[in-house]
Order: C-alpha cells, then sequence, then structure tokens
C-alpha cells in the first residue's frame, strides 16, 4: 500500500490546481503521474486508474485537443464498463464524457438509455442527458430532433424543480432557440419570455444569464427587422455585462457587435461603425487577428464603408 503522507494533496488534486491558474505543462506532468501511481498500487483496471484516464481525457478535452481526449476517456470507459457493467452511473457519465467530445449522437444516447433505465425519466441526470442530447441535435441542424428532446428536459425539470428554477428557465431559453431556427418567431418570443422571467426573479436583474435573455430576445427581433425592440433589448443585455464583465470581455464585445448591426441595418453608419470598432478592439486582443469573430467583424465593417451606388 502506499503510504502518501496526510498534508501532501495526490496529484490529480495539484493538476486541478495548475489548470485553474493555466498552467497547463504542470498540471499534464501531475495527472501523469497520478495515473503512474494508480496503476502501480491497484493495477491497469481499478476506479482510481479509471479516473486517472477521465482526468486526463478532460484535461486535454479543456485545451483543446479532442483526439488525445477520446484516447484516454474511452480507457476510462473500457475500465468502468469491465469493473460496473454498462448500466453503472460511472459508465453513463464516461459515455457522456466521450459523447461531449465526439458531439454525435450515439454516445449520449447511450448514456441515455443507462440514467433512464438507473434513475428513471423523472431524475436530474436524467434531464441534463435530454439536454445533452438536444444541443447534439442542434450541432447537428436537426432543430426538430432537438426540439424533442429539450421539451423532455423541460418537463422534468418542471416536474423536479418548478417553474421558477434557473435549470428551468434553461429549458426555455434552448426551446426558444429552436424556435428561432426553425422561423417561428411567436413561439421563440413565447419561450424567451418565460426564461426571461424566471431569470429575473430566481437569478436578479443584473445576473450574466438575464443578460442572455435580453440578448436572445433582441437578436429575435432584429432577424424580425424590428430593429428599435432590438436595441432596447441588446441595450438592456449591454448594461449587464458591462457592469460584469467590463468593457474588455469578449461577452460584452458580442452585445457590441450586435448593436453595430442593429444600425447597420437602419442606415446609422456612425453609430454602427462606432459598436463594431469596439467590438474589433475586444476580439483582437483577446482572439487574435485570424479568430472567426475578429473576421467576422473587420468584415462587417468592410461592408460598411463600401461605397453605395447612387
Amino acid at each position: 500500500m502506499l503510504n502518501t503522507p496526510p498534508n501532501i494533496p495526490p496529484f490529480s488534486n495539484i493538476g486541478l490546481l495548475y489548470v485553474n491558474i493555466g498552467e497547463y505543462e504542470k498540471a499534464e506532468e501531475c495527472f501523469n503521474n497520478a495515473l503512474k501511481i494508480n496503476i502501480a498500487t491497484y493495477g491497469a483496471e481499478h476506479p482510481s486508474t479509471s479516473k486517472s484516464y477521465n482526468n486526463i481525457g478532460m484535461f486535454y478535452s479543456v485545451i483543446g485537443e479532442p483526439k488525445k481526449a477520446l484516447k484516454y476517456l474511452n480507457k476510462d470507459l473500457l475500465i468502468c464498463e469491465k469493473i460496473y457493467g454498462a448500466e453503472h452511473p460511472d459508465t453513463a457519465a464516461s459515455y457522456n464524457n466521450m459523447g461531449e467530445i465526439y458531439r454525435i449522437s450515439d454516445m449520449p444516447d447511450k448514456a441515455l438509455a443507462i440514467y433512464e433505465k438507473i434513475f428513471g425519466t423523472e431524475h436530474p441526470d436524467t434531464s441534463l442527458m435530454y439536454n445533452n442530447i438536444g444541443l447534439v441535435y442542434s450541432d447537428l441542424d436537426e432543430p426538430e430532433g432537438a426540439l424533442e428532446y429539450y421539451n423532455r428536459g423541460l418537463l422534468v425539470c418542471n416536474n423536479i424543480y418548478g417553474d421558477e428554477h434557473p435549470y428551468t428557465a434553461t429549458s426555455y431559453n434552448n426551446i426558444g432557440e429552436i424556435y428561432r431556427t426553425l422561423a417561428k418567431p411567436e413561439k421563440a418570443l413565447k419561450h424567451y419570455n418565460k426564461s426571461l422571467t424566471i431569470r429575473k426573479k430566481v437569478c436578479g436583474s443584473k445576473h450574466p444569464d438575464t443578460a442572455v435573455s435580453y440578448n436572445n430576445i433582441g437578436v429575435l427581433y432584429y432577424d424580425s427587422d424590428e430593429l428599435d425592440k432590438a436595441l432596447k433589448y441588446y441595450e438592456k443585455a449591454l448594461k449587464i455585462w458591462e457592469t460584469v464583465y467590463g468593457t474588455h470581455h469578449p461577452e460584452t464585445a458580442s452585445c457590441y457587435n450586435n448593436i453595430g448591426a442593429a444600425y447597420d441595418k437602419l442606415g446609422k453608419e456612425k453609430q454602427a461603425l462606432d459598436f463594431y470598432n469596439r467590438a474589433l478592439k475586444i476580439w483582437e486582443t483577446v482572439f487574435g487577428s485570424d479568430h472567426v469573430y475578429t473576421l467576422m467583424v473587420k468584415e462587417s465593417i468592410i461592408n460598411l464603408m463600401k461605397p453605395t451606388n447612387s
């Protein structure tokens, strides 16, 4: 048995601390050391070894190396299936982690089947799986599939948490997003407003989630060419984001960009250019000159500055 002094935290915990402060090379070293110790101490097919593989996999996911992440998460999954069997919460969690990386439907579906069998359909973890599968279908540009699972998630949230809970608000918001994608603005607005009402009551009027709801309603009005209404909601979102995040944060930049686009559509070039440039300055600083957001707003500025044919 490995005798670790009680005042020395495990390598995996130190690794997490390094992740939190952005010291990724040191974090990787700690996670790998933890894996070596667990294999040497417990063997290759032990829950602690499985946990180490999971930690390394999720670490690689965080730093944007999905192939390496899947390699280690798959090892975690194989151990879980062998130790616990195919119908155990830890096995389901492994499927879910891999599903988050793959963003394809088969992995989350496997996890969902396990959660439904273990917990039933009225459980928070099952609700989370419904939401995750909804996200997968949304990513695959299959809004009808997304809507089906988001509605399942909403039903569970309402039954478990009631109509005034952040998770319920998120479900309403997600459904609103799908209805907007399906060009059903009335249904989208209905669900966005439900989400906003809950978030204002539960999270407060100055919470980032409340700002997200304001922004989403603004986008809906922008899509419908109701630009004055769009600006009204964008400005409410902006006020919160500037207060919470400051004027140099990517979320604030997104709102600057949205306001710029609304002014652009209204033909108010001076105001549009002002907000586009605010967004550009932040995104270029935070993400660099070649990031998709930076290039997007640059293109908007170029198009705005093109001379129009009289």
